[in-house]
């Protein structure tokens, strides 16, 4: 991994807290989900209010009803494939949430620690390249461009991922504007869950200027996820 700094940018302090829905990707998995769920309602920290929502691939009947019983406090919603695969279910998850930014997931990444959504946000409202926080590197070689961004006298450093390096599938979990979808394109519907993975890598590569994906210093080499639910197949 290197490294190379960048000038500081100036930023300006976020007074009011924008919404933030939380889009979980699940099929069928009641146990693990749950699980999910309740980390993330430990762990994620934010001063603004969070939006929770399912994108589902035609569980059986009960599944998302049963979640909604169970977690009545997240006011649970949901869009429902019939069984389409990964990519189609991403997508109506992603065209259906109506806020500027999703903090998006998969119910098998269950967070072990703090992920800090406020300072995700401070950083997509004040530097307009980034489109994409991440809260681990989420790919062993990668190069790391540092940035810092001074708000009210206090600093938010940050890296951009190169984008030779880059690691384009965005299923870990991580925080996104709607404008990075508009700028690379959903993913590819009628494949199977691998593929649709690597068709959106190199569907995203294509595009030279497109905005940035970023990483906080906090979450390079130290993972705040762990993966509890075995390989998803269609």
């Amino acid at each position: 991994m290197t490294q190379e700094i960048q000038p500081v940018i100036q930023g300006h302090i976020v007074t009011s807290w924008p919404p933030i829905t939380v889009m979980i990707i699940t099929y069928n998995r009641p146990k693990i989900i749950r699980r999910t769920i309740d980390a993330y309602k430990e762990h994620l920290r934010y001063d603004g209010p969070l939006i929770w929502r399912l994108a589902d691939d035609g569980s059986p009947p009960g599944y998302l009803e049963d979640l909604a019983a169970d977690y009545p406090e997240l006011d649970l919603k949901w869009t429902v494939t019939d069984r389409l695969g990964l990519a189609s279910n991403i997508n109506r998850g992603l065209k259906a949430y109506e806020t500027k930014y999703a903090f998006f997931t998969e119910d098998d990444w269950m967070c072990t620690r703090s992920i800090d959504l406020n300072r995700g946000i401070t950083l997509l409202e004040n530097v307009s390249q980034i489109a994409v926080v991440i809260f681990d590197t989420a790919s062993y070689y990668v190069t790391l461009h540092a940035h810092s961004l001074k708000v009210n006298g206090e600093y938010v450093n940050y890296f951009i991922k190169d984008f030779e390096s880059r690691y384009w599938y965005p299923g870990h979990p991580h925080l996104e504007h709607q404008g990075f979808y508009k700028a690379y394109g959903y993913y590819v519907e009628g494949t199977r869950h691998g593929e649709a993975e690597r068709a959106f890598t190199y569907q995203a590569r294509e595009i030279k200027d497109g905005p940035e994906v970023a990483i906080l210093p906090d979450y390079v080499g130290k993972s705040p996820f762990k993966h509890i639910g075995p390989p998803r197949r269609k």
